[in-house]
């Protein structure tokens, strides 16, 4: 498929939307309607002021789907180009891959694609239709995030949300809080305070797939006082026993969408007997951690098949079972636990988070 060349870019007005309850010195916010070009691409401007550390684009649309495609510095170089990354071994951001509804991009994702330079960038986004085609004039709402560098700790505030029913079962509460403490723990030995609180979610336990969204979830966030990252626990995900969670997009919006959220089955978690024992705990928490992760830009080290990794230089590219599970086992990213037999009390601790993770992590524009 061709694709035509950038066009000029015209910056719409416009509407301060900072969020009651973020720090608008950390985090300030841009929100706007227009329109994609006849070719279906509309241009970004992402206006980057003096220290600031990193930008998200959200664009939202109410049919089809959106994919990123490129992005130009303030000198109007090409420093991220779709064409590199979609049949790649390696993987850098989801944005590039068409999705419904939404599409976000967070920037700088590792190290090496920073720092922010003073200027405007330009990001170039594509409407298109369900069968994948270029779609022109179609109306999109769009956000942009800019955060400047937490000056003392970095913190990332997420709400875990109860899905209707979830917090009347058994022994729930007890083993969701236990697990958030792990999450607390994992997260802060990379230097993110996490400040969770709690609360109940107008959705039915029986989550579906991230993928579909819901509007309740939408709303939560439109009716909360500040920006949050939402976790969402159910008893099943798409209806799989063995789905532990699944996270809304690699990155996910820190904005309201219908699919910004990472969900997380309790079931699933606690094991065959529905009830949690401590090495369920560490499990979910873990599973939190890991989901969350993927929530603020992590994929796999490595994926299942081990024919797919992340573009991060310090997780190793192996390519087998055996030295993937050696290698990079304990990764609190790796695809799948690693246990000697069903019991979630065989399996290795995955609590291992390299530098270059850490620094996706952080790089998160809701990490303020």
């Amino acid at each position: 498929m061709m694709f035509p060349l950038l066009l000029a870019c015209v910056r719409p007005d416009g509407e301060d939307a900072d969020k009651p309850g973020t720090r608008p010195d950390v985090v300030s916010s841009t929100t706007y309607e227009d329109t994609s070009d006849r070719d279906g691409y509309l241009t970004i401007p992402v206006e980057v002021k003096d220290g600031a550390a990193a930008f998200q684009i959200i664009v939202k649309r109410n049919r089809g789907m959106l994919s990123t495609e490129y992005l130009y510095d303030p000198e109007e170089e090409l420093i991220l180009d779709w064409e590199d990354w979609y049949d790649s071994s390696f993987s850098l951001t989801e944005s590039f891959f068409p999705t419904e509804f939404a599409t976000t991009l967070n920037w700088p994702v590792r190290e090496e694609d920073g720092p922010l330079e003073e200027g405007t960038y330009e990001v170039v986004i594509s409407t298109l239709d369900a069968q994948g085609y270029y779609s022109g004039g179609e109306n999109v709402q769009v956000e942009v995030l800019t955060r400047t560098v937490p000056a003392d700790e970095r913190v990332l505030r997420a709400v875990i949300a109860y899905a209707e029913g979830v917090r009347d079962e058994d022994g729930v509460v007890e083993g969701v809080e236990d697990a958030v403490d792990y999450w607390v723990e994992l997260y802060a030995a990379v230097g993110i305070t996490l400040e969770p609180s709690y609360a109940d979610i107008a959705v039915d336990a029986q989550l579906p797939d991230t993928y579909e969204g819901l509007e309740a979830i939408s709303a939560f966030h439109e009716d909360s006082d500040q920006r949050t990252a939402l976790l969402i626990v159910g008893e099943r995900i798409a209806d799989d026993r063995w789905l532990y969670g699944e996270a809304g997009g690699i990155p996910g919006p820190y904005a309201a969408a219908d699919h910004a959220a990472v969900f997380v089955s309790w079931l699933a978690n606690a094991g065959a007997d529905g009830e949690f024992q401590e090495a369920d705990v560490l499990l979910f928490g873990e599973t939190m951690a890991h989901e969350v992760g993927h929530y603020l830009g992590l994929f796999h080290p490595v994926e299942d098949g081990f024919e797919y990794w992340d573009a991060l230089s310090d997780t190793e590219d192996c390519s087998a079972i055996g030295s993937c599970e050696r290698d990079l086992g304990s990764n609190l990213m790796f695809p799948y636990p690693v246990c000697t037999s069903a019991s979630a009390g065989s399996c290795e601790r995955q609590d291992a988070i390299t530098g270059d993770q850490a620094g996706v992590l952080q790089g998160w524009v809701g990490v303020e």
